[in-house]
């Protein structure tokens, strides 16, 4: 009998606790040529959704042109 599976389900087992932590290449671009190797990994893609909700709520309470209620900082 497996003591390991008394305590924690299979399906929940990680190799290690680190493994949570690892960088990831969705999208990549390799060029052999030029010697250019340009790939967007998950914490790529985080900093640009983190950055462009940032960018659309800027734009979304300064934006003088929006109707009143939608104005998230009062204008005088």
């Amino acid at each position: 009998m497996n003591t390991n599976s008394l305590y924690m389900p299979t399906a929940y087992s990680v190799a290690s606790p680190l493994e949570q932590f690892e960088v990831n290449k969705l999208v990549g671009l390799d060029a052999p040529i030029i010697g250019l190797n340009f790939s967007l990994t998950n914490l790529g893609f985080y900093a640009v959704l983190v950055l462009i909700v940032f960018i659309g709520l800027q734009v979304l309470s300064l934006s003088s042109n929006a109707p009143q209620g939608a104005l998230l900082v009062p204008s005088r």
